[in-house]
């Protein structure tokens, strides 16, 4: 069960994608990298799930290369600490601009 929830989290990022606030797109190398270190930044969760869970992460790149998460917009609180925790402050290899918001929709998937 949880690798399924892994591959629905996968899919959310793959295509929802992400936009900035300005509204320019991804510049790099391609979106599909930032969603595989994203997934991997948050892992396995712990959740015991009835329906799915959704977020949209809002974050900027800082000049170290670092997420800095500004907000987590959901429902529940447990899921904003879980996602807080795992992404905020953490390095990442994917190409972003410094200092511009983006906004990510995360959805982790019920169990069947």
């Amino acid at each position: 069960m949880k690798s399924l929830k892994l591959v629905v989290l996968v899919l959310a990022f793959t295509f929802n994608g992400f936009a900035q606030a300005e509204t320019k797109t991804y510049d790099g190398e391609n979106p599909t990298a930032l969603s595989k270190e994203i997934k991997s930044l948050l892992g396995n969760h712990e959740f015991s799930l009835n329906q799915d869970l959704n977020a949209k992460v809002t974050f900027v790149v800082n000049n170290e290369n670092e997420l800095v998460v500004l907000s987590v917009e959901t429902q529940d609180q447990s899921l904003k600490s879980f996602i807080k925790s795992r992404l905020n402050y953490k390095k990442i290899k994917a190409n972003l601009k410094q200092g511009l918001e983006y906004h990510l929709p995360v959805r982790i998937g019920a169990n069947a």
